[in-house]
């Protein structure tokens, strides 16, 4: 039986549950202990360390790129669209429409939106880069409780992911821009 470790870890946005595996994958990041399948797990000590670390970086505006471990629980069709959502740029959106048409299933918007609800790995796989096809925010279900539009903490949440990356890209482009003028 495969051991899972867990810890919690503070950020700006409010308490975050972590589970690794025995091997230090990540299966479950969220806002809600529940969720996270804290329950099934065991105190970790430093297996959970790179996680913190990486968030760390990310909340302090360092980065939003990862070299994490992904390790989520789900169908085929999850997985692959939490890899194609993960490949959606920080700093950018999309729909969902856009994203099944990305992942190759066209016609699978509404599946692809029960997908990326399911998503186990909140802010490493950016289901808060996805929004409603009219441009709103739409909802959120990384984040606490119910996902939906109505649930103004979780909308919050999202917010402030996407203007944290948003900054994150301006820094990074900014940083790009003065190391190639520099290095002429």
């Amino acid at each position: 039986m495969n051991m899972f470790y867990s810890a919690t870890c503070q950020s700006p946005v409010g308490t975050l549950f972590i589970v690794v595996d025995g091997d230090g994958g990540l299966q479950n990041l969220s806002f809600s202990s529940k969720k996270a399948g804290i329950a099934s797990s065991v105190p970790a000590t430093t297996e959970c360390d790179h996680i913190k670390t990486g968030l760390a970086a990310y909340f302090s505006g360092k980065t939003a790129k990862f070299g994490i471990n992904l390790r989520p629980r789900g169908t085929e069709f999850q997985k692959l669209i939490w890899k194609t959502l993960s490949s959606v740029p920080a700093g950018t959106t999309i729909s969902y429409k856009e994203l099944a048409a990305r992942a190759g299933k066209p016609q699978a918007i509404r599946a692809t939106a029960n997908a990326v609800a399911a998503n186990p790995i909140a802010i490493f796989i950016p289901c808060h880069r996805v929004l409603a096809s009219d441009g709103t925010l739409g909802g959120y279900s990384a984040g606490k409780g119910d996902g939906g539009p109505k649930n103004r903490e979780n909308l919050k949440i999202k917010s402030y992911l996407l203007d944290l990356e948003k900054q994150i890209e301006k820094s990074r482009k900014s940083d790009q821009k003065n190391k190639n003028v520099s290095s002429h």
